[in-house]
C-alpha cells in the first residue's frame, strides 16, 4: 500500500488527530510516557524517573518535560470539541477511557 493510499483511507482521523494537537512522531514516545507514569506512580521522584528515561531512551531531559506536558494536555479544549464539531460517540467513549487510564 502507497503512504497516499494510507492516507486517504484515514483522512478524516488523521485531520480529528490533527486539529486536536496529536503529532504522528509522539507515537514513539507512548512507551516512555507509560513508564513514566508507572513510576511517577510508584512515588519516584520526577527529575530522577527524567534522567533515568532520557538515559534509557536517548532524549533529552526537556523533551521528555515537553512530552508528559504536551501528553497530559486536554485535547477537549481544541476545535476538535467546539460544540458545532460533529464528533464520534465511539470516540468520546475512548477519549472518556483515556482519561481513566491516567
Amino acid at each position: 500500500m502507497k503512504v497516499i493510499e494510507i492516507i486517504n483511507f484515514n483522512r478524516e482521523l488523521l485531520k480529528k488527530l490533527q486539529e486536536a494537537g496529536v503529532r504522528l512522531e509522539d507515537v514513539q514516545y507512548v512507551e516512555l510516557y507509560s513508564e513514566y507514569m508507572y513510576r511517577t506512580g510508584q512515588g519516584e521522584k520526577v527529575s530522577y524517573v527524567v534522567a533515568v528515561l532520557s538515559e534509557k531512551y536517548s532524549v533529552s531531559e526537556r523533551t521528555i518535560y515537553a512530552l508528559v506536558k504536551r501528553f497530559r494536555s486536554d485535547s477537549m479544549s481544541g476545535p476538535f470539541y467546539q460544540a458545532d464539531c460533529a464528533v464520534s460517540p465511539i470516540f468520546r467513549m475512548f477519549h472518556f477511557y483515556k482519561e481513566e487510564w491516567l
